[in-house]
Formats: C-alpha cells, structure tokens, sequence
C-alpha cells in the first residue's frame, strides 16, 4: 500500500489545517499502546484531511525550539504503529510534533529549520490522521521548491528509513 499524496496547495490545504482536536492528557503507556494497536486496523470512515487526531504532547515555543533529528535506522521494515510507541516512550520530556507544528510552519516559512529544508520526508509523530484509503497514518511533510508536501503513510506499513524529529527547548 502507498503513502496519499497532497500538498500545501490542495483545495483541502485549509480543511486540514484548521480544526486539530486534541487529547486532553497524555495516555498512559498502556493506554497508549492498546489505542495505538487498535488504530492500525480501525477505518477511519472519512476522507485525508478532513479529521484527524492530535496526541497532546510537552509544549514547546516552536519559534526558539531546536530541532532534534532521530536515529531510527534499527527500525527499517518494522511497523511504524510500534515505532511511534517507542518514540513516545523516549520522547515523552520532548515536543514530538505533529499538525499544529506543520501549521505553525506552513504560516511562518521564513522561521523554517534549516534542518527541515533538505528534501527529505519527515513524519510528525504527534498527529493521526485518515490516509484517503480508509486507514490511519501518519502525516509526515518534506520541504522542496519552497514550501511544503505533505503525505499520509498508514500505521500498518513498515518502516523505510525516512526522517523524524522532535523539538526540545
């Protein structure tokens, strides 16, 4: 199964970046892990962009936060549901990004990292969001011609060695 593609320019640009709801809490990592396993194969009935999840994570000024690139090469070809755990479980002092900071980002080009700015996919851990082929996944954007693409790759897919970050204080 393949990633869906949009871009910032798609006619559901705005759709998708405007409503964000948001957990109130952290899950617990049980919690956490059994909503993970269940999402993987749960259809989410709608069509990309027009829902998606934001999962509540450390607040972070996204103006003065450093951007922290991930080693996850260990994890080629195993499921991205289960790297998203372990991210979590690593992370959980640090900003794990998801939709708010691509909208963040896609109205303030100028503050963009440079680290985010060579081309390759990153995902944005932080967010669910339906992949248009009646799965949950993972938004991930990567920066080229000047402005950002995104994608939606599904939580049942393995991982391939793209990009992933997270942002620290």
């Amino acid at each position: 199964m393949a990633s869906t593609d949009f871009d910032s320019t798609d006619t559901h640009r705005e759709e998708l970046l405007q409503t964000i709801p948001t957990l109130d809490e952290r899950p617990t990592p049980e919690a956490f892990h059994s909503w993970l396993v269940a999402m993987k194969d749960a259809p989410p009935n709608f069509k990309i962009g027009e829902e998606h999840i934001y999962i509540a994570t450390t607040d972070v000024e996204y103006e003065t936060a450093k951007v922290h690139q991930l080693d996850l090469s260990s994890w080629n070809l195993k499921p991205i549901h289960e790297l998203v755990e372990d991210v979590f479980r690593k992370h959980s002092s640090d900003c794990i990004p998801g939709v708010p900071y691509w909208k963040w980002l896609d109205k303030n080009p100028n503050l963009v990292p440079e680290e985010l700015k060579d081309g390759k996919i990153y995902f944005l851990f932080g967010s669910l969001m339906g992949d248009g082929n009646g799965f949950w996944g993972i938004p991930c954007i990567h920066f080229k011609d000047g402005r950002f693409h995104g994608k939606v790759w599904p939580l049942k897919e393995g991982w391939a060695g793209w990009g992933a970050f997270v942002l620290k204080k």
